[in-house]
C-alpha cells in the first residue's frame, strides 16, 4: 500500500517527461490549476480527492499491521528450496543482471554524458549555478539536522510512552498519516497562505525546510524507534541500578545509535538536495535550486548543461552517503596502537 501511495503521488517524473494533457496526473493537474490558471478552488478539490484515495489504500495495507506490530522486526528465516540448483542460480543471476542494466542505464548514461560534457562547458563557475548550489546545500544541510534531531526526540518520547498505549498509538497515527498527504498539497497550502511573502527569500528557505521535515520525520521514526526501544528494554535494569536519568543514559548509549543518526542525516540531506516537488511552487527568477535549474535547462533544450547539472546532483548525493558511511566505519575501528 505504501508503494502504491508513493507511486500515486509521483510528480517530478511526470513533469520532467512532459506532463501534458494526455499524460497528466492528479498531482500535475493540481500544480497546473494552482500556478498556471490560479484556480485554487479546483486545486483544493483535487487535493482532497487525492488524500481520500491515499487514505483508503493506506488503511487497507495497515489494517493487519495496526498497533505496535507495525514497528516489530521479523526475524524468521526463509530458505529458498531451489538455491542449490545450478540452473536456478544462473537463471537468477541472468534475470538480476538484465533488470539491473535496464534500471541503472539512465544513471550510467548521465554519468557518461557528464564526463563528456563537463570538458566543453564551464558551468560550475557561472553565477546561476553557484547560487542554485548554495540554496540546495543550505536546504539539505538544515533539513538533515532538523530531521535527525526531531526524529530522535520523538522516538524517545514514543519509547517512554510504551505503557501509555493510547498516547503511543496517537503518535504513531500522526506520524503515519503524513504518508498519505502529498508534499505538493502541503506546498499548495503554504503557497496560498503566505501570499506575497512567498517571494521573500528567507520565508522560502524556512517553508521548504519545514515541509521537508514534515515528510521526512516519519521515516526517521521508522528507522530509530525499534533501535531505541531495544536499547531501553535491554539496558533497563542497568539504568535503574545506577539511577541514571534519561539524559545521561542517552549519552552513554549514544555509540549504539550513532550509525542510525548519521544514516538519517545523510538520507534526509540527499533527498532534500534533489527534491523538485516542494520547490516547484516557490521557484522564481531570484530563487533557484539545482533541481529547478535542471528542469529549466531541460525545457529550454540546453541538454549539455542539463547533463552536467544532473550528474553533479547524482554525484553529490552519493558523496553525502559515502562520506558519512566512512565516518562510521572509521569511528567503529578499534585503536590497535593501544
Amino acid at each position: 500500500s505504501i508503494i502504491f501511495v508513493l507511486c500515486f503521488l509521483s510528480f517530478a517524473i511526470v513533469m520532467t517527461l512532459g506532463g501534458g494533457p494526455s499524460t497528466s496526473t492528479i498531482e500535475v493537474a493540481i500544480y497546473q490549476f494552482a500556478l498556471f490558471e490560479l484556480n485554487f478552488n479546483k486545486a483544493i478539490v483535487l487535493s482532497i480527492f487525492q488524500i481520500l484515495i491515499c487514505i483508503f489504500f493506506l488503511f487497507i495495507g495497515f489494517y493487519k499491521q495496526r498497533g505496535s506490530n507495525f514497528f516489530e522486526i521479523q526475524t524468521n528465516k526463509y530458505i529458498n528450496p531451489f538455491k542449490n540448483r545450478p540452473l536456478t542460480k544462473y537463471l537468477d543471476y541472468i534475470i538480476i543482471f538484465t533488470i539491473s542494466i535496464f534500471l541503472f542505464s539512465p544513471i550510467i548514461y548521465i554519468l557518461c554524458n557528464f564526463i563528456i560534457s563537463v570538458k566543453g562547458e564551464n558551468i560550475f563557475f557561472k553565477t546561476y549555478f553557484l547560487k542554485a548550489f548554495l540554496n540546495s546545500f543550505v536546504l539539505c544541510f538544515f533539513t538533515g539536522i532538523l530531521v535527525t534531531v526531531i526524529g530522535f526526540v520523538l522516538s524517545i518520547l514514543l519509547v517512554k510512552t510504551i505503557e501509555k498505549y493510547i498516547m503511543q498509538q496517537i503518535l504513531f497515527i500522526i506520524s503515519s498519516i503524513i504518508l498519505v498527504i502529498s508534499p505538493l498539497i502541503i506546498s499548495l497550502g503554504y503557497f496560498i497562505i503566505l501570499g506575497e511573502l512567498r517571494y521573500n527569500y528567507s520565508f522560502i528557505i524556512l517553508i521548504i525546510i519545514v515541509i521537508n521535515c514534515i515528510f521526512l520525520i516519519p521515516f526517521s521514526i521508522l528507522i530509530l524507534f525499534t533501535k531505541i526501544k531495544n536499547i531501553f528494554l535491554n539496558f533497563k535494569d542497568i539504568k535503574e541500578s545506577y539511577r541514571l536519568d534519561d539524559k545521561n543514559f542517552i549519552i552513554i548509549t549514544y555509540p549504539l545509535i550513532r550509525k542510525n543518526l548519521f544514516y538519517i542525516f545523510s538520507f534526509s540531506a540527499a533527498l532534500s538536495f534533489g527534491d523538485f516537488t516542494i520547490i516547484s511552487f516557490f521557484k522564481n527568477d531570484s530563487f533557484q535550486t539545482l533541481p529547478t535549474l535542471l528542469y529549466k535547462l531541460i525545457t529550454s533544450y540546453r541538454f549539455n548543461e542539463a547533463s552536467i547539472v544532473a550528474g553533479f546532483i547524482l554525484i553529490f548525493s552519493l558523496f553525502i552517503f559515502l562520506i558519512f558511511d566512512n565516518i562510521n566505519n572509521y569511528k567503529d575501528k578499534p585503536d590497535i596502537s593501544i
